[in-house]
């Protein structure tokens, strides 16, 4: 139980500060997908620090499912907005449609079902987020040369998602890799959000 606070405060911490770090940039630019993911960044450091270090919310795991969906959701709605960004201005799709992930909380609130199955929903989600962000990032760092960290940290991310179905997981310390590996992802995308943001002007060069 100890360990699991640990992980959890762990990955609090690193995406609070992440929150910080581009909290003056989301500001700054008029970019709905950098806004919506430090927004991102503070769903995430306030479940888990929640969820770990405040005692009556210790392994809570509805605070913990509804602020994974929640997340994974906003990170959906974000690709959406980089997706309709890349376009041009006369082929984007109206911008409301990037929100429509969100409808999908609705659903999952109103599902009378266990913990296991709602877990399972986020992972898959969580599945179709890194494989729609291996894609844009893919194909926009080979074909524009946009900085590689974003297709970096995805990886990372693809590579957390796997390790969790397999033996090593199990083996080690399966918590405290998940939550180590999480945190360098956070923190490559952080700062290639704060060195080199992916908008409109490094997609359409």
């Amino acid at each position: 139980m100890l360990l699991l606070e640990i992980t959890k405060v762990l990955i609090g911490l690193v995406s609070a500060g992440c929150f910080f770090v581009l909290i003056p940039r989301a500001i700054k630019e008029d970019s709905s997908y950098l806004r919506l993911i430090t927004i991102v960044f503070l769903i995430v450091a306030a479940t888990n620090i929640a969820v770990g270090y405040i005692p009556i919310t210790y392994g809570s795991e509805t605070i913990q499912s509804w602020g994974s969906f929640i997340s994974v959701v906003a990170i959906l709605s974000t690709l959406f907005m980089i997706i309709r960004e890349s376009k041009p201005v006369f082929a984007r799709f109206p911008f409301y449609l990037t929100f429509l992930p969100f409808i999908s909380l609705i659903f999952f609130g109103s599902l009378e079902v266990n913990i296991a199955i709602k877990n399972l929903l986020i992972m898959i989600f969580e599945a179709g987020a890194i494989l729609v962000g291996l894609i844009i990032f893919g194909i926009n760092t080979y074909l524009y040369s946009i900085s590689r960290i974003y297709l970096m940290g995805t990886v990372v991310f693809l590579i957390n998602y796997i390790l969790a179905f397999t033996n090593l997981y199990n083996t080690f310390n399966g918590e405290l890799v998940e939550a180590i590996i999480a945190c360098i992802g956070m923190i490559l995308f952080a700062y290639a959000l704060l060195k080199k943001p992916f908008n409109e002007h490094i997609i359409s060069q």
